[in-house]
Protein backbone atom coordinates (compact mmCIF):
# COMPACT_ATOMS: atom_id res chain seq x y z
CA UNK A 1 0.00 0.00 0.00
CA UNK A 2 2.96 2.08 0.73
CA UNK A 3 4.49 1.53 -2.70
CA UNK A 4 1.10 2.20 -4.13
CA UNK A 5 0.82 5.50 -2.37
CA UNK A 6 4.01 6.77 -3.06
CA UNK A 7 3.85 6.07 -6.76
CA UNK A 8 0.54 7.69 -7.38
CA UNK A 9 2.01 10.62 -5.53
CA UNK A 10 5.06 10.69 -7.65
CA UNK A 11 2.78 10.35 -10.72
CA UNK A 12 0.80 13.68 -10.30
CA UNK A 13 4.07 15.13 -8.62
CA UNK A 14 6.11 14.61 -12.24
CA UNK A 15 3.03 15.42 -14.41
CA UNK A 16 2.20 18.94 -12.57
CA UNK A 17 5.93 19.26 -12.17
CA UNK A 18 7.52 18.25 -15.33
CA UNK A 19 7.21 19.82 -18.32
CA UNK A 20 10.13 20.18 -21.05
CA UNK A 21 11.18 23.74 -21.92
CA UNK A 22 13.94 25.41 -23.87
CA UNK A 23 17.28 27.16 -21.29
CA UNK A 24 20.26 28.44 -22.32
CA UNK A 25 23.10 25.93 -20.38
CA UNK A 26 27.20 26.77 -20.06
CA UNK A 27 28.98 24.50 -21.66
CA UNK A 28 32.27 23.84 -22.60
CA UNK A 29 32.76 27.38 -21.61
CA UNK A 30 29.78 28.65 -24.50
CA UNK A 31 26.25 29.67 -22.98
CA UNK A 32 23.84 28.07 -25.29
CA UNK A 33 20.32 26.26 -25.48
CA UNK A 34 19.15 23.71 -24.34
CA UNK A 35 15.96 21.48 -23.19
CA UNK A 36 15.61 20.81 -20.20
CA UNK A 37 12.93 19.08 -17.27
CA UNK A 38 12.65 19.46 -13.91
CA UNK A 39 12.27 16.04 -12.43
CA UNK A 40 11.28 15.41 -8.47
CA UNK A 41 14.06 12.82 -8.22
CA UNK A 42 17.65 12.31 -6.91
CA UNK A 43 20.72 12.94 -9.67
CA UNK A 44 21.76 9.12 -9.31
CA UNK A 45 18.43 8.03 -9.92
CA UNK A 46 17.65 10.25 -12.72
CA UNK A 47 20.59 9.09 -14.42
CA UNK A 48 20.46 5.89 -13.89
CA UNK A 49 16.81 5.61 -15.22
CA UNK A 50 17.75 7.61 -17.91
CA UNK A 51 20.99 5.05 -19.21
CA UNK A 52 18.43 2.53 -18.84
CA UNK A 53 15.66 4.82 -21.09
CA UNK A 54 18.42 5.71 -23.52
CA UNK A 55 19.74 1.82 -24.17
CA UNK A 56 17.23 1.70 -26.69
CA UNK A 57 17.61 4.55 -28.62
CA UNK A 58 21.38 5.67 -28.60
CA UNK A 59 23.67 3.83 -30.25
CA UNK A 60 25.77 1.89 -27.77
CA UNK A 61 26.31 3.32 -23.96
CA UNK A 62 27.18 6.54 -23.25
CA UNK A 63 30.39 7.87 -22.88
CA UNK A 64 31.19 10.40 -20.09
CA UNK A 65 32.93 13.70 -20.08
CA UNK A 66 33.23 16.26 -16.68
CA UNK A 67 29.83 15.12 -16.08
CA UNK A 68 28.37 15.03 -18.76
CA UNK A 69 26.70 11.89 -20.70
CA UNK A 70 27.17 11.77 -24.45
CA UNK A 71 24.94 9.40 -26.05
CA UNK A 72 25.93 9.07 -29.80
CA UNK A 73 24.11 8.72 -32.96
CA UNK A 74 20.10 9.13 -31.14
CA UNK A 75 17.63 9.17 -33.05
CA UNK A 76 15.06 12.62 -32.14
CA UNK A 77 12.83 12.54 -34.33
CA UNK A 78 11.63 10.37 -37.61
CA UNK A 79 14.44 11.64 -40.10
CA UNK A 80 17.19 13.63 -38.05
CA UNK A 81 19.87 11.69 -35.31
CA UNK A 82 21.72 13.10 -32.87
CA UNK A 83 24.11 12.92 -30.65
CA UNK A 84 22.92 14.27 -27.23
CA UNK A 85 24.65 16.02 -24.14
CA UNK A 86 23.02 15.62 -21.55
CA UNK A 87 23.75 16.98 -17.96
CA UNK A 88 21.67 16.47 -14.84
CA UNK A 89 22.58 18.62 -11.75
CA UNK A 90 20.32 19.07 -8.40
CA UNK A 91 18.06 21.46 -8.29
CA UNK A 92 19.49 23.18 -5.01
CA UNK A 93 21.37 22.53 -1.64
CA UNK A 94 18.15 21.85 -0.37
CA UNK A 95 16.29 20.33 -2.79
CA UNK A 96 18.26 16.92 -2.73
CA UNK A 97 15.24 14.96 -4.16
CA UNK A 98 14.82 17.47 -7.37
CA UNK A 99 17.00 17.85 -10.28
CA UNK A 100 17.28 19.11 -13.52
CA UNK A 101 18.33 17.95 -16.95
CA UNK A 102 19.60 19.61 -19.45
CA UNK A 103 19.72 17.97 -23.03
CA UNK A 104 22.16 19.43 -26.13
CA UNK A 105 21.43 18.25 -29.30
CA UNK A 106 24.29 17.99 -31.48
CA UNK A 107 24.92 17.33 -35.53
CA UNK A 108 26.76 13.91 -35.17
CA UNK A 109 30.39 14.52 -34.04
CA UNK A 110 29.70 18.26 -33.74
CA UNK A 111 32.54 20.28 -32.09
CA UNK A 112 30.18 21.90 -29.50
CA UNK A 113 32.85 24.89 -27.89
CA UNK A 114 32.38 25.79 -31.44
CA UNK A 115 28.55 26.29 -31.17
CA UNK A 116 26.58 29.55 -31.97
CA UNK A 117 24.39 30.08 -28.51
CA UNK A 118 21.42 30.78 -30.83
CA UNK A 119 21.78 27.29 -32.42
CA UNK A 120 18.47 25.68 -31.74
CA UNK A 121 19.07 21.88 -33.81
CA UNK A 122 17.43 19.21 -32.47
CA UNK A 123 15.56 21.04 -29.64
CA UNK A 124 11.88 20.47 -30.32
CA UNK A 125 13.28 16.66 -30.68
CA UNK A 126 15.34 16.73 -27.56
CA UNK A 127 11.73 18.66 -25.55
CA UNK A 128 9.62 15.49 -26.94
CA UNK A 129 12.32 12.72 -25.71
CA UNK A 130 12.83 14.26 -22.36
CA UNK A 131 8.80 14.32 -22.32
CA UNK A 132 8.55 10.69 -22.85
CA UNK A 133 11.50 10.23 -20.43
CA UNK A 134 8.77 11.59 -17.24
CA UNK A 135 7.29 8.59 -17.44
CA UNK A 136 9.83 6.10 -17.70
CA UNK A 137 11.33 7.14 -14.22
CA UNK A 138 8.67 7.45 -12.57
CA UNK A 139 8.51 3.29 -13.39
CA UNK A 140 12.52 2.92 -12.54
CA UNK A 141 12.26 4.65 -9.61
CA UNK A 142 8.69 2.77 -8.63
CA UNK A 143 10.72 -0.59 -9.62
CA UNK A 144 13.74 0.51 -7.33
CA UNK A 145 11.48 1.11 -4.49
CA UNK A 146 10.07 -2.54 -4.99
CA UNK A 147 13.24 -4.49 -4.83
CA UNK A 148 13.62 -2.64 -2.05
CA UNK A 149 10.93 -3.47 -0.20
CA UNK A 150 11.04 -6.94 -1.58
CA UNK A 151 14.83 -7.02 0.43
CA UNK A 152 12.81 -5.80 3.26
CA UNK A 153 10.41 -8.89 3.62
CA UNK A 154 13.10 -10.89 2.40
CA UNK A 155 14.66 -9.62 5.86
CA UNK A 156 12.33 -9.54 7.73
CA UNK A 157 10.93 -13.49 7.18
CA UNK A 158 14.64 -14.64 7.53
CA UNK A 159 13.85 -13.16 11.29
CA UNK A 160 10.79 -14.49 11.78
CA UNK A 161 12.23 -18.57 10.30
CA UNK A 162 15.33 -17.75 12.93
CA UNK A 163 12.65 -16.65 15.99
CA UNK A 164 10.56 -19.70 15.04
CA UNK A 165 13.63 -21.73 14.57
CA UNK A 166 14.83 -20.37 17.94
CA UNK A 167 11.32 -21.19 19.73
CA UNK A 168 11.30 -24.71 18.60
CA UNK A 169 14.92 -25.23 19.92
CA UNK A 170 14.02 -23.63 22.91
CA UNK A 171 10.53 -25.59 23.40
CA UNK A 172 12.72 -28.67 23.43
CA UNK A 173 15.23 -27.33 25.86
CA UNK A 174 12.23 -26.65 28.16
CA UNK A 175 10.77 -29.90 27.54
CA UNK A 176 14.07 -31.76 28.52
CA UNK A 177 13.99 -29.14 31.12
CA UNK A 178 11.01 -30.47 32.72
CA UNK A 179 12.21 -33.91 32.13
CA UNK A 180 15.16 -33.39 34.25
CA UNK A 181 13.27 -31.61 37.11
CA UNK A 182 10.96 -34.48 37.14
CA UNK A 183 13.63 -37.20 37.22
CA UNK A 184 14.89 -35.06 39.98
CA UNK A 185 12.12 -34.67 42.02
CA UNK A 186 12.02 -38.74 42.15
CA UNK A 187 15.86 -39.30 42.96
CA UNK A 188 15.23 -36.55 45.69
CA UNK A 189 12.34 -38.69 47.12
CA UNK A 190 14.52 -41.63 46.90
CA UNK A 191 17.45 -40.56 48.12
CA UNK A 192 15.05 -38.71 50.98
CA UNK A 193 13.92 -43.52 51.53
CA UNK A 194 17.73 -43.75 51.45
CA UNK A 195 18.73 -41.39 53.63
CA UNK A 196 16.20 -42.73 56.37
CA UNK A 197 17.37 -46.27 55.65
CA UNK A 198 20.88 -45.44 56.45
CA UNK A 199 20.15 -43.74 59.53
CA UNK A 200 18.26 -46.76 60.75
CA UNK A 201 21.55 -49.18 59.68
CA UNK A 202 23.17 -46.37 61.75
CA UNK A 203 21.14 -46.24 65.01
CA UNK A 204 20.91 -50.22 64.94
CA UNK A 205 25.03 -49.95 64.70
CA UNK A 206 24.75 -48.06 67.44
CA UNK A 207 22.59 -49.80 69.88
CA UNK A 208 24.69 -53.01 69.46
CA UNK A 209 27.71 -50.55 70.32
CA UNK A 210 26.10 -49.08 73.56
CA UNK A 211 23.49 -52.54 74.82
CA UNK A 212 21.34 -50.93 76.97
CA UNK A 213 22.26 -52.73 80.82
CA UNK A 214 20.40 -55.54 82.00
CA UNK A 215 17.92 -55.21 85.22
CA UNK A 216 19.41 -57.24 88.31
CA UNK A 217 17.59 -60.40 89.44
CA UNK A 218 15.40 -59.38 92.72
CA UNK A 219 15.81 -61.89 95.07
CA UNK A 220 13.23 -63.10 97.28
Amino acid sequence: MRILLLSILAFCTVNLYSQSYITNFKYQKVNMQAAAIDLPYAEKITEEALINFMAKKASGKPAESRGVLVFRNTRINEAENADLHVAIERKSRREKDFCTIYMMPARLNENMATRSPDEKFGLEGAQVLLNEFAPAVIAYALELEIQDQQEAVSKASKKFNSLVSDSINLQKRKVSVEEMIIRNSKDQEKQKNEIENQRKMLEALNKKRNPQPKEANKKD
